[in-house]
């Protein structure tokens, strides 16, 4: 009831924050900056839950609730938050004016799949650290398998420390280095504006090859009329 109740309070409030902290001071950020620094700030949090599974809170007098509570409850939510606006940002920021739907669902659709295949990853990664928790069987024969929290601590330092760190390099190729509050040029907004400008100058150029022709008429026009009217004197 604690885990369920308290922590789930606990992390909501901290989204809250999270987001008023962005509204506060992240968005005056570029992209780059605050993926990076929500990255450091998630590596951290799981740095809490390593310290628990190796029992360093119990050493310094802290409650194995109240370490959950700082990282996993609040730190961590505080940080996703952090993390999560920026992308939904930067993702609106990059669809296509033309077809702002299709693109953004597309961006989207990539951006769960990413997610979905993290979990996946972990769920393989739990089996191959062979993390175990009790799990009874009924029946004849039946037994229960013990927990095997021995390999846990490698599983958080790799899953939850050393792959987002992993991570961060690649904000510095992948991530615009563009302010978040400002407006993000993409090179279909280029395109769209230099096919916009070769179409008003085929425009243009059409408009004056007519006035040329229209010109050129004119002027066939009036040198026939002073051919007859030179005609007609000549007679007299």
């Amino acid at each position: 009831t604690y885990y369920q109740t308290v922590s789930q309070l606990v992390g909501n409030v901290a989204q809250v924050a999270g987001i008023v902290l962005f509204q506060l001071c992240v968005r005056n950020w570029r992209f780059r900056t605050a993926f990076w620094v929500t990255t450091v700030v998630r590596i951290v949090a799981s740095c809490v839950d390593l310290l628990i599974i190796q029992r360093v809170n119990v050493r310094f007098g802290l409650p194995d609730k109240a370490a959950f509570i700082l990282g996993d409850a609040m730190i961590l939510n505080l940080a996703q938050m952090l993390d999560l606006m920026p992308a939904i940002l930067l993702t609106s920021r990059l669809t296509s004016p033309a077809m702002a739907t299709t693109s953004f669902a597309v961006l989207a659709g990539f951006f769960n799949f990413g997610m979905n295949a993290s979990r996946a990853l972990g769920t393989f990664m739990i089996d191959w650290f062979g993390v175990k928790t009790a799990e009874s069987h009924t029946g004849v024969g039946a037994s229960a398998e013990e927990c095997d929290f021995s390999n846990l601590s490698w599983l958080v330092l790799v899953a939850h420390i050393i792959l987002p760190a992993l991570s961060i390099p690649l904000a510095f190729f992948l991530i615009p280095d563009l302010p978040i509050n400002g407006p993000l040029e993409t090179q279909h907004a280029s395109a769209s504006r230099q096919l916009s400008a070769s179409s008003l100058a085929d425009e243009d150029t059409m408009a004056g090859g007519g006035l040329d022709e229209t010109d050129d008429q004119y002027t066939d026009e009036e040198s026939t009329t002073a051919a007859a009217a030179a005609a007609v004197a000549g007679k007299r």
